[in-house]
């Protein structure tokens, strides 16, 4: 599997010690799909193809008006924490990214 998926489901494990391996293994999937749009089984298809980091960067936006070949994400995260209230779950932490908002 690829390491992307190995961290969310490691860090699950430390915010939810009391969950088995069968509901780390599912909610660590349906995170892992609702941050790259597949699941865990078909980055690990594209990983063994060599083709996960090409994946990654089709969802990177591309500056055009630019000279140069850069890129932006189109967020960045740190320090995100799983947890679960009220069977409800959430990701906390801080996520950015680069368009202006209406403020």
């Amino acid at each position: 599997m690829p390491k992307e998926y190995s961290e969310i489901r490691d860090s699950l494990k430390k915010a939810h010690p009391d969950w088995d391996s069968s509901k780390l293994d599912e909610m660590a999937a349906r995170t892992f799909g609702s941050i790259f749009g597949t699941n865990p089984q078909h980055a690990h298809q594209l990983e063994s193809e060599g083709k996960w980091e090409a994946y990654k960067k089709s969802h990177v936006k591309h500056k055009t008006e630019s000279k140069e070949d850069e890129t932006e994400t189109l967020f960045s995260s740190s320090g995100l924490e799983f947890k679960e209230e009220g069977g409800e779950f959430y990701v906390e932490g801080f996520i950015s990214d680069p368009t202006l908002d209406l403020g």
